[in-house]
């Protein structure tokens, strides 16, 4: 029987250097060929998957920006951006009563933009292929994002703004993909729905779908889909939600590797 297997990718499907090790490129191809869909579903946007795609192959499925956006052999079939209105409010927001040290982040189609610089972002954006570039407030009101995000190292300030966000803002969806990393969609936006979507397009029974995470961007998806599978490495919180997910091993030791040859190949 041909399964969709579709995977996270940082923390997930990468490993500690952000690459895909060739013990994971060779599990994938192998799958593949043996007549499988893979897919990645990612926070990321389509320039950051650059290097999973040329390790992998470009038919790979990409699911990017939590589900905001979908490309199938390179092309998009269906995006969800942020309303302007959402955007805008976002913005306005005082961070500073949470804490000096958050930075606003967008995903656009193709740019990573920010209002405040932020080293730790600054670092990532380069080792991801896609330098985040610090824009002006009413420069970044006028971009289409597809999603909006608040990054700093101090988790618990985060925390304090996801509880504000959620209140102020029920319509839109509020995750951590990272301690970090604290990420905004439109409402019904997430890994999930893109990838229910698809699997209603091809005919595909999402009770047969394996899916990959660590995160909460993972959580609907591996909620919903028959076969969920948490990395060792996976958030505590997440594994205690999932709780009829499958624990296999870490990103750093090819866990999505060892799990695809020991049950696929």
């Amino acid at each position: 029987m041909k399964r969709l297997m579709v995977s996270d990718l940082d923390g997930t499907l990468l490993n500690e250097k952000g690459i895909v090790s060739k013990e994971t490129a060779h599990a994938v191809k192998q799958v593949v060929k043996n007549g499988n869909i893979f897919a990645i579903a990612t926070g990321r946007i389509y320039s950051q998957t650059e290097h999973v795609r040329d390790a992998l192959g470009d038919e790979i499925l990409c699911i990017c920006s939590n589900g905001a956006v979908v490309y199938e052999n390179g092309n998009i079939i269906s995006k969800h951006p942020l309303s302007k209105d959402s955007v805008e409010k976002l913005l306005n927001i005082d961070l500073s009563k949470y804490s000096s040290n958050i930075a606003l982040n967008g995903f656009t189609i193709d740019e990573w933009i920010t209002t405040t610089f932020d080293e730790f972002m600054d670092e990532l954006g380069k080792r991801t292929g896609t330098p985040c570039r610090v824009c002006s407030s009413e420069e970044f009101k006028g971009h289409e994002c597809l999603k909006v995000f608040f990054s700093s190292l101090d988790h618990e300030c985060l925390v304090e703004l996801e509880k504000d966000l959620k209140e102020q803002f029920p319509h839109l969806e509020i995750v951590f993909s990272h301690p970090s990393c604290l990420e905004v969609n439109e409402k019904g936006i997430s890994k999930f729905r893109a990838l229910e979507n698809y699997c209603k397009r091809t005919d595909i029974d999402v009770s047969d779908v394996i899916a990959f995470g660590d995160a909460f961007n993972d959580y609907e998806m591996l909620k919903n889909v028959g076969h969920p599978c948490l990395m060792g490495n996976c958030l505590p919180k997440l594994k205690e939600a999932i709780t009829h997910g499958t624990v296999i091993d870490s990103n750093v030791n090819n866990g999505v590797a060892k799990y695809l040859t020991k049950n696929f190949i």
